[in-house]
């Protein structure tokens, strides 16, 4: 069985292995935002999402492990890959590099 990635972020001064969930800015293991789609991408491209709008995202490269991961969160449609690397309408998110994301 495929595991499913986590998204977090600790509060500052807190470290994502040993805080505890009250500790946490975000958890997508806490009944926070309800994630609409999650998926792992293998190369740049699109996801059809047909939400009806502009949804939340979370974004994050790497192997969730200590290998180049980064994040990035947004919530806007965007002209061009040159100003951000993902984007989403209301039918459509958009993605130019392998990643994992959750539409919210």
């Amino acid at each position: 069985m495929a595991q499913i990635p986590v998204m977090e972020v600790a509060l500052p001064g807190y470290s994502l292995d040993t805080c505890t969930d009250d500790q946490k800015v975000f958890s997508s293991k806490l009944n926070t935002s309800k994630v609409a789609h999650r998926e792992e991408t293998t190369g740049a491209g699109t996801y059809t999402h047909n939400l009806g709008y502009t949804p939340a995202f979370m974004v994050a490269n790497g192997q969730f492990d200590d290998s180049d991961i980064w994040g990035f969160v947004g919530q806007y449609p965007a002209p061009s890959q040159f100003e951000v690397p993902f984007y989403a309408d209301d039918s459509i998110f958009y993605y130019w590099t392998v990643c994992k994301f959750f539409l919210y």
